[in-house]
């Protein structure tokens, strides 16, 4: 009986399919075996079980060759990477098909991948759309990888994933992308392209400059701002300013910018820096706010002025001010409490806590204050108090109270009663005087 043992991926494969070669394996798009793969998954993992990740990677082993035609985007082998939240676990699965028989979907181990990708494959589910492999490559050689094809004979791609964003980043927006991974033997290019459009995002090569550095983004009038833009690349990139307000520099050498904002410029200013050398380049922009010299607080939030009973009241205040104010509770309920920092108020009112509340709240900085105040209403809906059977006599006024709390103060009605008998909207009080028909 033939043994194997290796750590690469492909493994399982060679000891079904082995002395199968790259040429005995069709190429197939990451598309073509997905449902035969979510069978294989839900029958291993559960019915709950979802794609999270699908990729291919260029791997060799025992003469078995993971490929893809870089022309038609299909690949000799694609994984897709499956999670089931019921049991939180994953399960990576192979998919191949020879030119002669059946499919081959095989399980391999969930560290065997995970170590080779550049991100944190997570439990994110995938989403439709999703375009497969050739609309997604040909997206990538538009924003660069074509070119790169043409400078490197060499050229190949060495990995395809499949990925999906759940939160924003400095470099990538929310969505779901089709990162590929082109290599030569001196270069590396890495592309990033949507996955509902095929439009490139970014093609980066390693010697590409990327900026590494986040920006500072509040200004003073009169004082000076600088920001230290960093980039790695080969050769050392030179920076350029593309868009800023005026009276602002970048040493194109170090990427310094240096700025003092005079008056009149406070407020919102975009910026654009470009890092570039003869591999490409790299864009980071953002906004710069402006804030006049010292400036007593302002507060420039309004807030919700009803809560019902039971309920958390959440209110995030919000101050124009320099220096930034902090925030003070002067007058509110008990157990109601403001973050001084983060102006954040919460209270959470019990029934007994129905009604009207006086609320004060100050902001203050080195330059003076500003105060803010309101009334919060606590409203709770009315609850009966049970009233138990009554007994009178024909001819002789009956009467008895409904009693019921609530704020506002609830009205009262009849919804069913025999004829003749009335309340007071307001008072609750029911009179009732029966007749002889009215006996029982």
């Amino acid at each position: 009986m033939k043994r194997c043992f290796s750590p690469l991926f492909l493994s399982a494969l060679a000891c079904l399919v082995h002395p199968i070669s790259a040429q005995l394996l069709q190429n197939i798009t990451a598309r073509e075996l997905l449902p035969q793969v979510e069978a294989k998954a839900k029958n291993d993992l559960g019915n709950d079980a979802f794609p999270t990740n699908v990729l291919f990677a260029a791997v060799d082993y025992q003469g078995i060759g993971i490929r893809m035609d870089l022309s038609s985007g299909k690949a000799t082998g694609w994984v897709y990477r499956w999670y089931a939240p019921s049991i939180d676990s994953a399960e990576l699965l192979l998919a191949v098909k020879p030119l002669v028989g059946g499919p081959f979907i095989l399980p391999l181990g969930t560290d065997t991948i995970s170590r080779s990708l550049p991100f944190n494959v997570g439990t994110t589910p995938l989403i439709e759309p999703w375009v497969d492999s050739p609309e997604a490559l040909d997206g990538s050689k538009s924003g660069g990888g074509a070119s790169f094809i043409q400078r490197h004979p060499d050229a190949r791609m060495a990995l395809a994933v499949l990925l999906r964003n759940p939160a924003p980043t400095p470099n990538l927006p929310i969505g779901e992308y089709w990162l590929f991974m082109y290599t030569a033997a001196d270069d590396t290019l890495t592309c990033l392209v949507y996955a509902d459009s095929g439009d490139p995002l970014r093609c980066l090569s390693n010697k590409a400059p990327v900026i590494t550095t986040l920006p500072r983004t509040i200004a003073t009038v009169g004082e000076l701002y600088t920001y230290d833009v960093d980039a790695r690349g080969e050769p050392n990139p030179v920076f350029v300013l593309e868009r800023s307000p005026s009276g602002m520099m970048i040493d194109s050498a170090s990427g310094v910018i240096s700025w003092v904002p005079a008056e009149g410029q406070e407020g919102l200013h975009d910026v654009s820096i470009l890092a570039v050398n003869v591999h490409g380049s790299d864009r980071q922009e953002f906004q710069v706010q402006v804030r006049g010299g010292t400036m007593a607080p302002k507060i420039t939030s309004s807030p919700v002025t009803e809560v019902h009973a039971g309920e958390i009241y959440v209110y995030t205040l919000a101050a124009a001010g320099t220096p930034t104010p902090t925030f003070e509770l002067t007058r509110g309920p008990k157990g109601m409490i403001l973050e001084a920092g983060r102006g954040i108020l919460t209270w959470q009112p019990s029934r007994a806590e129905s009604g009207e509340h006086d609320v004060e709240i100050v902001a203050r900085n080195a330059v003076g204050s500003d105060t803010q105040r309101f009334v919060l209403t606590v409203v709770s809906e009315p609850r009966l108090e049970p009233i138990a059977d009554q007994t009178t006599s024909v001819g002789n006024l009956f009467s008895i109270r409904a009693v019921a709390d609530g704020y506002p103060a609830p009205v009262y009605a009849l919804v069913i009663a025999p004829a003749g008998m009335t309340v007071d909207s307001m008072s609750g009080v029911i009179a009732w005087i029966p007749s002889v028909r009215d006996t029982g």
